[in-house]
């Protein structure tokens, strides 16, 4: 059995200020706009894959937080395949 996973293969960005928010009453906060590119990690019958992009916003917070955890994940994988290989 094996698992295939999204591989982000793009992304694009864009930073806005909010002059104000009717939601939060605070100003001049920096919001960003993120799409990420990911290929589904499953191929269609045509042996191509498919992008699909997934769009969020974050705050500056919310991207640092997001970066650590990706940070983390990495980490996580290198130790992985660390271990993997010396076992072999």
């Amino acid at each position: 059995m094996s698992i295939n996973f999204s591989q982000v293969v793009g992304i694009d960005w864009r930073l806005d200020y909010d002059v104000k928010s009717k939601d939060t009453g605070k100003d001049g906060l920096p919001l960003f706009y993120v799409t990420l590119q990911v290929v589904n990690g499953l191929v269609n019958e045509g042996n191509t894959s498919h992008v699909q992009a997934i769009s969020f916003t974050a705050t500056l917070e919310e991207l640092q937080d997001l970066l650590a955890k990706v940070r983390d994940a990495v980490k996580e994988v290198d130790r992985v395949l660390l271990s993997n290989a010396s076992g072999n």
